[in-house]
């Protein structure tokens, strides 16, 4: 496993420990746009490694939440996350590994209802470049697109790679109700497609200007396309409305989305390579019922 040298920033990780604020650590990740972190910063100390291989939840700062601001979306392997800020906490140790936590809420650092949640690896650091203080960077992928989401402390490194992808937002009604449609410009349509085909995957963040209500927008593309709108973090539907599939007439090289209009209606198309999937906008899937 080989990284470019990062320049890494030093990040709290500890629920009760106080600490002076660092400054932010910023990148600007291509083709997303700009990451900064913004965190407490404690230093490692013994009595952190028992804790460490136990289930237990961190939150990434000391002197309160560690904050990530992202302009674009991150793309894990078993997560994505959407732009806007949020604060970033750790689950550590047991038998569900190491886990990245997203929340838009400030009060939760590991558990509850989250925006993502991303599996980390962990490798044991030799001796010699242990972390004194815990830090955290962006650094690019040696070994593959995009960078690496990287955590060091004490003896031990976590990872997960990630790409990124530029949001786009297009506007139109769900029924009668003003809706914006934020969705990323992802590139790995291959993979997009296989996972929608195969069990349900979020694509989107749909916002209810009336109300203020936000939504997560799930797509399962198999033979009868269904999208589904959930309470954002949560995992209990709200509405879904079935769809068709067509031929796209000029396949992209990113997920497109699209509101359209015609003698037959009003639809939300959304287009993954050669395949479009598209839905009615008749639901009135926007209500906080």
């Amino acid at each position: 496993m080989q990284f470019a040298p990062p320049v890494f920033a030093i990040v709290a990780l500890a629920s009760l420990l106080a600490g002076d604020k660092g400054p932010p650590s910023e990148i600007n990740a291509t083709p997303g746009g700009k990451m900064k972190i913004v965190y407490g910063s404690p230093t490692w100390r013994d009595e952190f490694a028992s804790q460490w291989q136990s289930q237990r939840n961190w939150r990434l700062g000391s002197g309160g939440a560690t904050t990530l601001d992202t302009a674009g979306g991150l793309i894990f392997e078993d997560a994505v996350l959407f732009p806007g800020q949020c604060n970033v906490g750790l689950t550590s140790g047991g038998a569900d590994g190491y886990q990245l936590v997203f929340h838009h809420d400030g009060t939760n650092y590991g558990g509850g209802a989250a925006e993502a949640k991303a599996a980390l690896k962990h490798y044991d650091l030799d001796p010699k470049k242990q972390a004194k203080s815990l830090e955290i960077g962006f650094p690019k992928n040696k070994d593959g697109e995009g960078y690496v989401f990287t955590v060091r402390f004490g003896p031990n490194e976590l990872n997960a790679p990630f790409t990124t992808a530029k949001a786009k937002t297009i506007k139109g009604k769900f029924k009668d109700t003003a809706t914006e449609f934020t969705y990323l410009e992802r590139a790995d349509l291959e993979a997009l497609a296989k996972t929608a085909a195969a069990q349900q995957i979020q694509i989107a963040k749909a916002d209810a200007k009336k109300g203020k209500i936000l939504r997560d927008v799930m797509l399962n593309g198999g033979d009868e396309p269904k999208l589904t709108f959930l309470k954002a973090g949560e995992t209990s539907s709200l509405a879904f409305v079935r769809g068709q599939t067509r031929d796209a007439a000029k396949p992209g090289k990113t997920m497109i989305a699209a509101f359209e209009s015609s003698k037959d209606g009003s639809f939300l198309v959304i287009g993954i390579g050669a395949k479009e999937y598209v839905f009615a906008t008749t639901e009135d899937l926007m209500t906080d019922d």
